[in-house]
């Protein structure tokens, strides 16, 4: 039933996507994943599962460099 929804929740899209919701929600606040608003409902159009699945993603870490905090 998920596959024919043209809409999916947040939640719906985590569980298909495979990822958690703050991940899925921390997509959104990127802009690396599209959603629109109907309401108060924050959705993902299905075809963002197929686009996001086929794209290759790059970890925080791998794009950072590390810094030590050093004390006063």
């Amino acid at each position: 039933m998920l596959s024919t929804k043209a809409l999916l929740s947040l939640k719906e899209f985590s569980f298909l996507a495979g990822l958690s919701l703050r991940t899925t929600t921390k997509l959104i606040a990127s802009g690396e994943l599209k959603s629109i608003r109907v309401g108060r409902r924050r959705l993902v159009p299905h075809t963002e599962l197929e686009r996001f699945a086929k794209q290759d993603h790059s970890t925080v870490e791998a794009n950072t460099v590390h810094q030590k905090k050093v004390g006063r």
